[in-house]
């Protein structure tokens, strides 16, 4: 929708039909409409330094029940029989607090897999500590210490940013309002990216009509900048946004086409060869690797130094030798603990992060 591409558009395929894949409009229009209020609110909560308090909480709660053996058993057995349903025995304030402190940090989950601006995690993880705090506030006060509320509170009273939520929470309310009435993107299609959308056309062009025609759209368009420039945009575009069937000629004969409202088979083609190479070569990307290769550069370069070895083999005549004298239920075991150390959170926990209103189901359980 760039000036320079549309002119060369236009000036290289002369004559040529050229439409606007419907999921790109609306995630531009999104982006224009409150992009900035969303990266204010991200910056906010970095000022306040929010995430890098609740990390931190998050980390020693873990500790904490990690070594005793009472909370972790009581953890493990929570999540294991999905006690949200309601759970018989009540559960320990730091594992409610862990619990809710994770779900706080974990607020992309909420995502549906369409990225910003159809996604608004940083909104979620503003809304979801607003809904959190007075739990935390009950659970330090029956002696869970290390919740950081002075900072959370300095977050949750700001007006400015109070302010900045709410006009967002507007503004994302009309935009969930033309993405319904484009019905495209939906979340109750659980398609994510590869959503194409309804394919009638006429319907949904008379659906977004009404829309932009629509009395509250015209007195916001009048009164805010930034609605005025969505309805500026639809008009603008309007003529490749919703095109009549094509006639063209075949060898066949006369054939009419309806242009496709997305680009996804041309996206589509390019997800699978990225997800064909990275199954090829198992790299998401060379971060990881080069880290590893800090890491462990100097146990191999040390693999040169004969006294090195010779403590490595102790006794053995080869590495084989001694590989072959490990215990393999040692090692197993090894990998298990470790792998139960360094996991983020517990098997089971994940589930829990797409709960909304959480807070409200554990403080019911943990008060039973």
């Amino acid at each position: 929708m760039g000036i320079g591409i549309c002119n060369a558009v236009a000036n290289v395929f002369a004559g040529v039909p050229d439409f606007i894949c419907h999921f790109h409009f609306l995630r531009d229009l999104g982006k224009d409409l409150f992009d900035f209020e969303y990266r204010t609110i991200r910056r906010y909560t970095r000022s306040y330094g929010v995430r890098a308090q609740l990390n931190k909480t998050s980390k020693q709660l873990k500790a904490a029940i990690r070594d005793d053996k009472r909370l972790w058993d009581s953890l493990e057995d929570y999540l294991t029989n999905n006690e949200l349903r309601g759970a018989e025995d009540r559960l320990d304030p730091k594992v409610t607090a862990y619990l809710l402190v994770a779900w706080i940090l974990e607020s992309a989950s909420a995502c549906h897999g369409f990225g910003f601006p159809f996604d608004q995690p940083h909104l979620e993880f503003y809304l979801r500590l607003q809904e959190a705090y007075p739990a935390l506030k009950q659970l330090k006060e029956k002696g869970v210490s290390v919740l950081p509320l002075t900072i959370l509170s300095r977050a949750l009273i700001d007006a400015a940013l109070k302010k900045l939520v709410s006009r967002m929470q507007q503004k994302v309310s009309i935009f969930e309002e033309l993405r319904q009435s484009m019905r495209i993107a939906r979340v109750e299609h659980h398609q994510g990216l590869n959503d194409e959308g309804d394919e009638d056309i006429k319907t949904i062009e008379s659906r977004v009509k009404r829309f932009r025609h629509s009395a509250k759209i015209v007195r916001l368009a009048s009164s805010d900048t930034s609605y005025h420039k969505m309805v500026k945009q639809i008009d603008r575009y309007w003529d490749k946004l919703f095109a009549d069937p094509i006639e063209v000629d075949t060898p066949t004969g006369k054939m009419t086409i309806q242009p496709q409202r997305t680009n996804n088979l041309m996206e589509q083609s390019f997800r699978f060869l990225k997800r064909d190479g990275r199954k090829r070569s198992g790299l998401h990307s060379l971060s990881k690797t080069l880290k590893g290769m800090l890491a462990d550069t100097p146990l191999v370069r040390n693999l040169a130094n004969p006294d090195y070895v010779a403590i490595l083999l102790k006794g053995s005549k080869s590495l084989a030798e001694r590989f072959a004298a490990i215990d393999i239920q040692q090692v197993r075991q090894e990998e298990k603990d470790n792998q139960r150390r360094w996991r983020k959170y517990p098997k089971r926990m994940a589930r829990l992060f797409k709960i909304p209103h959480l807070p409200q189901k554990l403080m019911k359980t943990a008060a039973k």
